[in-house]
């Protein structure tokens, strides 16, 4: 399985990609157009994806995703360090508090995408 990370701070997606070592393979980018870019070469099985990215934000990397229908079904996993409500209508399979960050929570959730 192969999971996008995208976080506007490599220090965290390094930690998110460390969380999911050995449940899937991981390729972590801090800028949305270029996770948008690799997904042109290879699909992923899902992203894990920040709010704040250097250049548009994570809900504009999932809008532009929509945009392919070869992206369309690709669960992705927003973190965020503010409540975001209900963001299931976005195609975002669930929500989860950067600061309060369990790896277990994280890897359950990527687990589900299998």
């Amino acid at each position: 399985m192969l999971i996008y990370v995208v976080d506007g701070d490599a220090e965290w997606g390094k930690l998110v990609a460390e969380a999911l070592e050995g449940v899937a393979e991981t390729e972590v980018f801090v800028d949305g157009m270029e996770a948008i870019a690799a997904m042109d070469e290879k699909v992923p099985n899902g992203v894990v994806c920040a709010v704040e990215l250097v250049g548009p934000n994570g809900f504009s990397l999932l809008q532009e995703m929509r945009s392919y229908k070869e992206l369309i079904d690709v669960p992705v996993l927003m973190l965020s360090d503010m409540e975001l409500g209900d963001v299931k209508a976005y195609g975002v399979t669930a929500v989860l508090d950067r600061r309060k960050m369990d790896p277990r929570e994280l890897v359950r959730e990527v687990k589900k995408w299998t």
